[in-house]
């Protein structure tokens, strides 16, 4: 669903903006460049020690090291305007929800708006038949809100199907034939992440508690699963992947464990957010550090699935407010505001491959999701105009 717009007065102050960035292996590459505001969506970051002056070095972790690869540039940019994306139906083709607005905001009345979704062809860059729908609201019904999740291996996609503001129902289909099969019981919370192919783990969430943890299998059978830990108040934060779930519990701890283990392990301490690589193999974590003058800025760091660190810092700022991996878990994009104009400010890519980080979109600042199609060679990001309005841009990559 819809992520919350973040306006200019919840941004922290101004932070130190330099970053170390993820290196590549070969010798001499050790100074930074920070692309700046206007240096174009193919400007690229190499890596850096500490801009604090501590001679920072990347350590890279046996094993965790980039490969030889081939460096990713954008050969294309997809504007959409007043839309934002629901969903991807095919690597050339994306769902997306336009919004119209019908009145302006009085001193009494809040603005009305008119939504509609419609496939987009990114080949002929043209919209398909629109359909009006209904967002799901507090008071309303009647409306409904889907919103899926293919399996790893893209035969089954989770699907909730949201009827009001707080509940939802769950079924999971199957791509080949279109069965679909009904999950019992509802859900409160928007969490939830595959397993492994045939798995999905579901936070359920409650109204009173964090709710239950459900392991539900394709053919619709539905395990609770148990957990000890009295840190946990709700699952605001949570992924689950190579056979692993994790989350953040109320003390900013990342916790990871397996159905069958009771008690979690602690991965890393101070994390704000997290995005486990689709592969299960990565985890890319934001942590608040210390600023000067009681300022905390936010930190990207990339850590294995057993919580080791892998290299140095991924980005800095005031704010980190997005992560995205993309399916084949071969890019991260991830947004970071920063006070400070020159520092890094708009979405980067990550190739971890080749320990190359991009700047894509100069300044921009997501109020949705970043979203990647199946295949990784195209990213949307989606911003809000003058008018508060939805504006999406697709990059494609070559």
């Amino acid at each position: 669903m819809k992520k919350g717009k973040a306006s200019n007065a919840c941004k922290l102050a101004v932070a130190a903006a330099l970053v170390g960035l993820l290196a590549a292996c070969q010798g001499g590459a050790d100074r930074l460049t920070v692309p700046g505001a206007g240096a174009g969506a193919n400007a690229s970051q190499t890596p850096s020690g500490d801009s604090g002056g501590n001679g920072r070095k990347l350590t890279i972790v046996p094993g965790s090291g980039p490969t030889a690869g081939r460096e990713t540039a954008v050969k294309r940019i997809h504007r959409l305007a007043g839309a934002s994306v629901e969903s991807w139906t095919s690597d050339d083709a994306v769902r997306i929800l336009t919004t119209k607005p019908v009145r302006p905001a009085t001193a009494t009345e809040e603005a009305k708006f008119e939504y509609e979704t419609s496939t987009y062809d990114l080949v002929r860059d043209v919209p398909g038949k629109a359909t009006k729908v209904r967002l799901p609201s507090e008071t309303e019904s009647g409306g409904a809100f889907v919103r899926e999740e293919p399996s790893p291996d893209g035969r089954y996609v989770f699907r909730q199907t949201w009827r009001d503001k707080y509940k939802a129902s769950n079924a999971v289909v199957e791509r080949a034939t279109g069965r679909v099969v009904e999950v019992p019981g509802d859900n409160y919370l928007e969490k939830g992440a595959w397993l492994d192919d045939g798995t999905y783990a579901l936070a359920a969430g409650s109204m009173t508690g964090p709710g239950d943890l459900r392991l539900i299998a394709v053919i619709g059978k539905v395990a609770t699963l148990e957990l000890n830990d009295p840190d946990v108040e709700s699952f605001s934060a949570f992924g689950a992947g190579g056979g692993r779930l994790y989350y953040l519990d109320k003390l900013g701890k990342l916790k990871s464990f397996a159905p069958g283990e009771d008690k979690p392990r602690t991965l890393v301490s101070g994390a704000d957010a997290f995005a486990l690589s689709p592969d299960g193999a990565r985890i890319a974590v934001t942590e608040t550090g210390t600023g000067a003058a009681g300022s905390a800025p936010a930190e990207l760091r990339l850590y294995g699935a057993d919580g080791t660190a892998q290299g140095a810092l991924l980005g800095k700022g005031d704010l980190v407010p997005a992560l995205a991996w993309s399916p084949d878990s071969a890019k991260l994009a991830f947004a970071v505001y920063a006070e400070d104009k020159g520092g890094m400010n708009g979405v980067y890519m990550l190739q971890a491959d080749i320990g190359k980080i991009s700047l894509v979109a100069p300044n921009a600042f997501p109020e949705y999701p970043l979203s990647w199609n199946p295949s990784g060679s195209r990213l949307a990001v989606t911003t809000s105009d003058r008018h508060s309005l939805p504006v999406t841009q697709i990059y494609d990559f070559d």
